[in-house]
């Protein structure tokens, strides 16, 4: 989790929004939670990579690998029966 601490009153942003952040490197994540504090707003938010580091078990496949990997993905990341796994940017 990444806290973006802002010194303003407002922010144009909700949870599941980009964050991009340029400046002497980058930044590339997704609001999870947004807190007003006294003069400020943090942001946090979670690196986008971190979304996709998943460990999938697969003991056999066969036919297309693209649509295998699609499927795999949406039983893991979108479709998931434990709610806390599915990735809220995926899910309508």
């Amino acid at each position: 989790m990444f806290k973006i601490k802002i010194n303003s009153g407002k922010v144009l942003a909700e949870v599941k929004d980009f964050v991009y952040i340029r400046h002497e490197s980058f930044y590339f994540g997704i609001i999870e939670s947004i807190e007003k504090e006294e003069g400020f707003i943090n942001l946090f938010t979670v690196d986008f990579k971190e979304l996709l580091k998943k460990e999938i078990v697969v003991k056999t496949y066969s036919g297309n690998i693209g649509n295998f990997l699609e499927e795999k993905i949406r039983e893991t990341l979108i479709n998931n029966s434990d709610q806390n796994q599915n990735l809220p940017l995926f899910i309508n």
